[in-house]
């Protein structure tokens, strides 16, 4: 743990128990996400060469992002949260950014469960499954009741292991795309289905259109959120010196800017300007 006093930093011992890596893992976790889905079709909009500039950018300024809330945790001494950092700057303010923070929660919440409802009767169908498995009310329920025991853990640091599991699944559904991309020189995955040579469509350099591009923003910056539980993590952190803590940030928005990279990439030069606002 660190404490300041009369401008110095000062060590004092840390009470946390994560390790560096699970702490990478679990903060990787919370940027990962849906909006991985839609990159490439961000993409489409800005083009292959302003969507890499502008990925590129918005992992830069994530990590400023991130690198500033540890630094402002360290100076309001830690265990630290939005709220007390907030009170510490301006007192009052700490619960209108709990609010905040609660809105972007819960609409990440509910993303995901959307994905889930639309996701996985789609995927059954494939298998010839039909009646109420079919039913997107129905896994969105199962979704809702096996997440809900992991938001009672003590600590985040509980979540490393499913934090592995859903970074594996992370891995397959890149891997994926990017061996659809590959399969259409090589043939051995058609993008297509075999019945719709129409999908693939042109690739620009540039996009004409300005006004897609300002569009698309929003969709590079929010794909590296995972600013609300940077403090959560960082106080569970064995020894959160600002040289670990900076490893952590770099270590997390490296692994998710190539991840990102890959994906947007691979799923826009596949589909190019036919490429849907969910990849999948």
């Amino acid at each position: 743990m660190i404490q300041f006093k009369d401008n110095v930093r000062l060590l004092r011992p840390s009470i946390g128990t994560a390790t560096l890596t699970s702490s990478v893992f679990n903060l990787l976790n919370t940027m990962i996400g849906a909006g991985m889905l839609g990159l490439p079709a961000a993409f489409g909009a800005s083009g292959l060469l302003p969507g890499m500039c502008l990925l590129v950018t918005a992992a830069c300024l994530a990590a400023f992002g991130l690198h500033l809330l540890c630094e402002a945790a360290d100076a309001t001494r830690r265990p630290a949260s939005f709220y007390s950092v907030a009170e510490a700057a301006v007192p009052g303010l700490g619960l209108l950014m709990d609010i905040a923070v609660f809105g972007v929660c819960f609409g990440s919440a509910c993303g995901y469960l959307i994905i889930v409802g639309d996701s996985v009767p789609a995927a059954l169908a494939s298998f010839a499954v039909d009646g109420a498995l079919l039913d997107r009310r129905l896994w969105i329920g199962v979704a809702t009741a096996a997440v809900a025991p992991l938001t009672f853990l003590k600590d985040v640091h509980s979540l490393r292991h499913t934090s592995q599991l859903s970074l594996a699944c992370v891995a397959a559904v890149s891997l994926l795309i990017v061996a659809f991309f590959v399969g259409t020189e090589a043939d051995l995955i058609d993008p297509c289905d075999g019945g719709a040579p129409d999908c693939r469509g042109a690739i620009a350099g540039v996009a004409a259109d300005g006004r897609a591009v300002l569009g698309a923003i929003p969709i590079f910056i929010f794909a590296f959120t995972c600013h609300q539980n940077v403090f959560s993590i960082t106080n569970e952190l064995r020894e959160p010196t600002g040289a670990r803590t900076l490893q952590l940030v770099v270590a997390t928005t490296g692994a998710g800017g190539v991840i990102f990279l890959a994906v947007a990439t691979s799923g826009y030069a596949t589909f190019g300007e036919h490429v849907a606002s969910d990849v999948l």
